[in-house]
């Protein structure tokens, strides 16, 4: 189910001082930069006219905010459940990273879940299921209690509610009450029209489907979009192929590219 409209409202995840303290002392960090921000050889897209855009679609992760990292801690702690069942944490955690390497180009929405990787971890150690579905849920604890956007992100979503008036959008490989989750728990939730996740297509990036899905529910033309994200393979490149801009998550530049 899609997400329309600005004024709806969800719990708060975090306080919302707590969420302004830790984006103030968030680390003025950019998201990792792709190749190419705009390569106008490669794309249908028109002439770009920062003025004339109707709607601008965004990645999630590592591009609003920094999960990378996070993950990798919040598993390593999470997995501590299974240390406490006997399991060697070192070679939990190796093997844990091995069985993500292997499923990482899975089409399967469902064997690149966190708890399927859990469970064919838990299979392996012989621990019991209960234990994986409570790794699971302090994972889920753990990011929520980390994550803080890029602040500037936020300033760039901002500019362009206040000085564009643009429709704006999520596009992320997530389960879509985990999806919310994260982007309530960064105080980004409010700010976005429609967001499309793998509940909603069924299919991993970079399918088609997000961005016609996305296109579809905000009523705008691709060539009337802009897509900002991280990857060149996964949000960008399939953005171009539709006629949408695409534009790598450099703030600096994309306030260059949006005046």
């Amino acid at each position: 189910m899609l997400r329309m409209g600005r004024k709806l409202s969800r719990k708060k995840i975090i306080p919302a001082k707590k969420r302004k303290a830790a984006v103030a002392a968030a680390p003025k960090q950019k998201p990792p930069a792709v190749a190419a921000i705009f390569d106008a050889s490669k794309t249908k897209s028109a002439p770009f006219v920062a003025s004339k855009i109707k709607a601008v679609l965004f990645d999630a992760d590592n591009t609003l905010y920094p999960t990378r990292d996070i993950a990798k801690e919040c598993d390593a702690e999470a997995l501590r459940l299974f240390e406490d069942e006997g399991a060697d944490h070192k070679q939990v955690l190796l093997a844990f990273y091995n069985i993500v390497e292997k499923l990482s180009g899975e089409d399967d929405i469902q064997k690149r879940s966190r708890g399927y990787s859990y469970a064919l971890l838990a299979k392996k150690f012989r621990i019991k299921p209960q234990v994986t579905v409570d790794a699971e849920k302090k994972f889920r604890e753990l990011v929520l209690s980390k994550i803080v956007p890029y602040p500037a992100a936020r300033r760039f979503i901002e500019k362009l509610q206040k000085k564009y008036s643009v429709k704006l959008a999520v596009i992320t490989c997530e389960e879509h009450e985990w999806a919310l989750e994260k982007l309530e728990a960064a105080g980004l939730m409010d700010f976005f029209d429609v967001i499309v996740t793998t509940s909603e297509t069924k299919k991993m990036k970079p399918h088609s489907s997000y961005y016609a899905l996305a296109c579809k529910q905000l009523k705008v033309k691709p060539s009337d979009c802009a897509m900002v994200g991280d990857s060149e393979a996964h949000d960008l490149a399939p953005a171009r192929k539709l006629g949408m801009h695409a534009f790598a998550a450099d703030y600096e530049k994309l306030d260059e590219i949006f005046p």
